[in-house]
This record gives C-alpha cells, sequence and structure tokens, in this order.
C-alpha cells in the first residue's frame, strides 16, 4: 500500500526569513532532520514572493533548503491582489505574553 503523508511545521514568519546566527542553524536543522526522518519530496510553505519583497529578501529559509536538499519547493500563500480578487480579508495577528491571539 502506498501511504502518503503531510507533515506540518507551524512557527513565525520571521523564521522563515533567512536570518543569520544560531537560531537560523537551529531551525534549518530541525527542517532538515524531519525531511530526512520522514522522506519529505516537497516543502509547500505559507509565504508568497509579494511578502518576500516586503521583507527585502528573494526567498525564503524553506526554500533554501529545498534547493540545498534538492526537494521540491512552492510558496502557497495568496498575494494582495489574489487576496483582494478572492475576497480574503487579510489580518495580521500577534500573540499576546499569555498566548492569546489579537488583532
Amino acid at each position: 500500500m502506498n501511504v502518503r503523508r503531510v507533515m506540518i511545521v507551524g512557527t513565525g514568519h520571521s523564521y522563515q526569513i533567512p536570518p543569520a546566527g544560531p537560531a537560523a542553524s537551529e531551525f534549518r536543522a530541525f527542517l532538515g532532520g524531519i525531511c530526512n526522518t520522514h522522506r519529505v519530496r516537497a516543502i509547500a510553505e505559507e509565504m508568497s514572493q509579494e511578502a518576500l519583497a516586503n521583507w527585502d529578501v528573494t526567498s525564503s529559509l524553506c526554500h533554501e533548503l529545498a534547493i540545498a536538499t534538492g526537494l521540491l519547493h512552492r510558496y502557497c500563500d495568496l498575494d494582495e491582489a489574489q487576496r483582494s480578487a478572492a475576497g480574503v480579508r487579510h489580518v495580521n495577528c500577534e500573540l499576546d505574553q499569555n498566548g492569546w491571539l489579537h488583532q
């Protein structure tokens, strides 16, 4: 039987943008370990080219990992024009010190 699985990793956008330093290395190693352990074949990332431009970068940490390991990669988030055309509201939320979500 051919079983297909999806691995979901949740994180903040600040981890998706290729930062320098130990946190980036740890996150890259964490994701690489998941990819190796579970024989991941592709990475679909909640990010868009427009969002990357807003962060003043051209690719994400996940995209760079995919290139380095030969995995497929796709940015899967809508840009503002696509959101508008689809009638999707874009609301940024933040967690407070208790972990509650606020708009």
